[in-house]
């Protein structure tokens, strides 16, 4: 009798905690285990560290983050040249260069309608790049009325867009291994339409929220004594830390779950309300983005039917277009620059360099939206098999 009580407390605590066991190997995933575990690690070590580094500014030591920090955070988790693998991995997989010629692939409404992927980025990138030398190198136009509504476009939107939207899309991956590899009933697959439903909504509130909080700082109205502010910064604080914390505990209603690590990794998006606490936050957001790009960009590359030879190729070229794009991006940093190595970026390096990188990186928003499209049959045929195979 004693034995059997033992067995049941056992089994009852490790159900209480089994939650937060976020290493242990589940039983179905899309990912290599350790691709994984790094992946999901990333974020908790952040938060760890917000909410450390908080606590210890509130009892009075208080530190500064400059700009160096925060630049060699973005080359070392990738964030800064992560949106270089999107065209590397374009141009080198057989799929993906099969899927940019396939007929369905090509625009079918608006003003590019009958363009394939390839030939969309193309006019997307000249199109950005003039609207980005307009808006960031050419002095006469900053004073332009409308000038904060592109500001919040570049500098806020996009971005934040672009983040959550692929958390949700590798959140979307672990749902369909999930119902891919377990016979789900009636009430389970109610179940899992109402949570990804309600998954869209929170991502949707979280964006939001991120807009409604940050746009008194990107305007400059922080400093400034403009009505109604304060309010807005309050909702989108409440909206942030609300939708960020109703994805968590949504996520632990999806059926089975416990069988895979999506709860371990939902948790980044705690990122997004942390960063009202300390940068620290901000930088790990941008870390966790780049990582899992990383993981992403592996887990395609080893799942393509390239041979081995033209792999290693593709590893070796995305090294080498990285390297060499780390040189215009970390001229777009010129306090850094200057306080490093002693030299003065010029106003045409620099508005250069802003022009160079920037269109890339709206570019890759660009290109993700339409590779990642799999509401779309064709795209979905072709990259579907890239995330989901389960070759090494």
């Amino acid at each position: 009798m004693e034995q059997t009580l033992a067995v049941n407390k056992i089994e009852t605590s490790t159900n209480l905690f089994s939650e937060f066991k976020i290493l242990e190997s589940p039983k179905y995933g899309f990912l290599d285990k350790n691709d994984e575990r790094f992946l999901i690690a990333i974020p908790w070590i952040g938060a760890a560290l917000t909410v450390g580094l908080w606590l210890v500014a509130k009892v009075g030591y208080a530190f500064q983050i400059t700009d160096l920090p925060v630049l060699l955070s973005t080359l070392l988790f990738l964030d800064s040249v992560h949106i270089l693998f999107t065209f590397t991995l374009m141009l080198s997989s057989p799929e993906l260069r099969a899927w940019n010629a396939a007929p369905g692939a090509r625009a079918k409404t608006g003003w590019m309608k009958g363009l394939s992927p390839w030939a969309r980025t193309f006019v997307i990138a000249i199109a950005l790049g003039i609207v980005i030398y307009l808006l960031k190198a050419a002095p006469y136009v900053s004073t332009l009325k409308g000038m904060a509504t592109m500001w919040l476009f570049l500098e806020l939107l996009g971005p934040a867009h672009h983040t959550l939207a692929q958390m949700r899309g590798i959140s979307l991956v672990y749902n369909s291994t999930l119902k891919k590899n377990i016979e789900f009933s009636a009430s389970e697959k109610t179940q899992a339409l109402r949570c990804e439903k309600l998954e869209r909504l929170f991502f949707n509130l979280l964006l939001a929220g991120e807009i409604f909080y940050w746009i008194p700082t990107i305007f400059g109205m922080d400093k400034l004594e403009v009505p109604g502010m304060d309010t807005i910064r309050f909702v989108g604080g409440i909206l942030a830390v609300g939708s960020a914390t109703a994805l968590v505990v949504n996520s632990l209603y999806f059926p089975h779950q416990e069988k895979s690590r999506k709860f371990a990794f939902i948790f980044r998006v705690l990122l997004f309300p942390l960063k009202m606490l300390s940068i620290v936050g901000g930088i790990f957001v941008r870390a966790a983005h780049g990582t899992e790009y990383l993981i992403i960009f592996r887990k395609m590359a080893k799942s393509s039917n390239m041979p081995k030879p033209k792999k290693k190729h593709l590893f070796m070229m995305t090294i080498g277009v990285s390297l060499a794009y780390l040189i215009p991006y970390v001229l777009t940093w010129p306090n850094v620059v200057k306080d490093v190595i002693g030299y003065s970026v010029s106003d045409s390096i620099f508005a250069a360099a802003i022009v160079g990188t920037f269109t890339l990186r709206f570019t890759h928003y660009y290109l993700d939206a339409v590779m990642f499209k799999m509401s779309d049959p064709t795209t979905r045929l072709a990259v579907s098999p890239l995330l989901a195979s389960n070759q090494s």
